[in-house]
């Protein structure tokens, strides 16, 4: 982990790795403000495949997605438990609300881990400001939140 450390030049742990099937972990870090690098890393070569991601991607024209961003995150840090860990941001606006999908960036590299595989959806009513949440797992059934499964913000 050193070796692959260095040649990064970011620290990544082999406590920050996670196994992604035999002899192979999966290892992320914030790239840079925009991207997260995601590594596949073995012992025996090291490096394999990696890819950026980016943290936020806007659907269409939501001019104040970043503060929707912001409520969601602030909303899923209220949350019990916190199994994303590099947060990827999706927006998009119709109908006079603004959906957010909020996912970690290493999701679509493990197929069988199901820590990864939680995904939560706030839509945000553009005139009330109220919101409904929704969670799946696993790439499984969607469920309607509890409302009081996120504290309230302000």
């Amino acid at each position: 982990m050193n070796y692959i450390s260095n040649t990064e030049g970011a620290k990544i742990s082999y406590e920050d790795t996670y196994p992604s099937s035999f002899g192979k972990f999966l290892a992320a870090y914030p790239y840079n403000s925009t991207h997260y690098k995601i590594m596949e890393v073995s012992y025996w070569s090291g490096i394999g495949k990696s890819d950026y991601i980016e943290k936020i991607n806007v659907t269409g024209d939501v001019p104040d997605a970043s503060a929707y961003i912001e409520k969601a995150g602030k909303l899923y840090s209220t949350a019990v438990p916190q199994e994303i860990d590099y947060p990827v941001y999706s927006v998009s606006e119709e109908n006079g609300s603004v959906t957010v999908t909020l996912s970690d960036a290493r999701d679509q590299y493990v197929k069988y881990w199901a820590y990864f595989k939680t995904v939560y959806r706030f839509v945000f009513d553009k005139e009330s400001g109220e919101y409904v949440a929704y969670a799946s797992e696993q790439e499984g059934r969607e469920k309607k939140l509890e409302e009081n499964w996120f504290r309230r913000i302000s």
